[in-house]
């Protein structure tokens, strides 16, 4: 099955476990039933909920992942935990009105996953390199990519070269002063690159690997 086919199925889970809980919430639920048949009812559907969200992760897993996508992709799993474990205790509490409200940010987080989840994969399979020389390739650093594109370029550009003035960087990048300044900035603040003043009193910038 698809992502997006499980993402659908989790959508109808969700929208029946709302229904149960609010049926449950105002006492109209089928008159044969206990409460606590009730709540094992939803409990039921609430385990299956979590199942076939462990399915939609397990389809859009890439099989190779940066460890500042790991980072982000573990928070957003977190979050989704922590919301299935604060509807759990509302239902097993008979606390519906508080597992309504759960149902409604578990749905939202679910989203936010499955869209984190699309961007991950959508990235580079494997690492993306930059050529220094026939045998040494760079692995260009992966906030990079994603915050500033120039400064990546002017990485790129230092790297190869080792050193440059600032006037070389805009000759080399062909963008406006305040652009390559902020890309520097971006570079220095990651810490991927460093000012050094040369011995005839020049301010050069020089790539740090």
């Amino acid at each position: 099955m698809s992502a997006q086919a499980i993402l659908n199925a989790v959508n109808v889970q969700i929208r029946e476990l709302l229904r149960l809980v609010s049926e449950a919430k105002r006492g109209t639920s089928r008159s044969w039933r206990s409460p606590s048949e009730v709540r094992e009812q939803i409990l039921r559907l609430v385990d299956e909920l979590e199942n076939r969200i462990d399915e939609m992760f397990l389809t859009l897993a890439p099989e190779r992942i940066t460890d500042e996508r790991f980072a982000a992709a573990s928070q957003e799993v977190k979050a989704l935990g922590e919301k299935l474990r604060a509807l759990r205790e509302s239902v097993v509490s008979e606390k519906y009105e508080n597992a309504e409200k759960a149902l409604a940010e578990l749905q939202s987080s679910v989203r936010s996953l499955y869209r984190l989840m699309l961007l991950i994969k959508a990235g580079a399979p494997v690492p993306l390199t930059l050529q220094l020389a026939p045998t040494a390739p760079l692995y260009p650093p992966e906030v990079l990519l994603h915050t500033n594109p120039l400064a990546l370029q002017a990485y790129n550009f230092l790297a190869r070269r080792g050193s440059a003035s600032l006037q070389d960087l805009i000759s080399e990048l062909r963008a406006d002063a305040a652009s390559v300044t902020n890309a520097v900035n971006a570079l220095m603040t990651f810490g991927y690159a460093k000012l050094e003043i040369t011995p005839d009193g020049r301010w050069i910038l020089r790539a740090v690997r």
